[in-house]
């Protein structure tokens, strides 16, 4: 009997409101034989949402209200996963469809050098054509698949900065990760880019990276024009 394929899946939470059952459900309902094991990294929620995921069988883990960064908040969700890759996303990023999962899993399953992959997202529907706007200019918003690296650091250095940020382009918004190369490179203590930061450090030691525009997630924030 074929043993089934576990993932870890981590989101980090603050009052996330009933948007965040919309989440489970939409993981719940994925396609593949998979054991999932969901994770949650809770910087101080008052409004219901440790109940939520509590209902539902997620492994909670705290930061002190106040203590939250992007960095060092994933790590300690991460350091209680049990899978081999791991799924990261945020409160509001919605799974689409239900083959969202094993579309995000599989770049990593294809090809060990892969270290991560990252999600397709779209505006919710209800969303200003500004919002739309501003996330089509993102390279995860894009209709066609890629690959990148590894890179060497003279490569990189030699590149203009937009074409470096192009390179390095990851999106912890919904995003797959390989454990074994995060064991190696953590993500570090930042307010804010950890993504962009562990892209550069993996690709730079020989590990490449996959955009999955199959894999979408329902997310966009409305702001205004200036």
């Amino acid at each position: 009997m074929t043993a089934r394929r576990r993932v870890s899946i981590v989101i980090p939470t603050l009052n996330a409101g009933p948007l965040l059952g919309r989440l489970l459900d939409a993981v719940d309902g994925q396609e593949g034989d998979y054991d999932r094991e969901l994770i949650a990294i809770d910087s101080g929620s008052t409004d219901g949402t440790l109940d939520r995921l509590r209902d539902r069988g997620v492994i909670i883990r705290h930061v002190p209200p106040g203590g939250f960064n992007h960095g060092e908040a994933r790590n300690a969700a991460l350091d209680v996963a049990s899978a081999d890759v791991a799924i990261l996303l945020v409160q509001d990023a919605v799974p689409a469809a239900p083959g969202w999962l094993q579309a995000l899993v599989r770049p990593l399953d294809a090809d060990e050098r892969v270290a991560g992959s990252f999600a397709r997202q779209q505006p919710w529907p209800d969303a200003s054509r500004l919002t739309a706007y501003y996330l089509d200019q993102w390279v995860a918003a894009r209709a066609e698949p890629r690959t990148v690296g590894p890179l060497s650091r003279s490569r990189l250095d030699a590149m203009l900065p937009a074409d470096r940020h192009l390179s390095c382009a990851f999106d912890n918004v919904c995003s797959c990760i390989r454990m074994s190369a995060w064991r190696k490179y953590r993500f570090r203590r930042t307010p804010i880019a950890e993504d962009l930061l562990w892209a550069r450090e993996v690709l730079t030691a020989g590990y490449r990276l996959a955009y999955v525009p199959e894999a979408v997630v329902w997310h966009s924030h409305e702001r205004p024009v200036a």
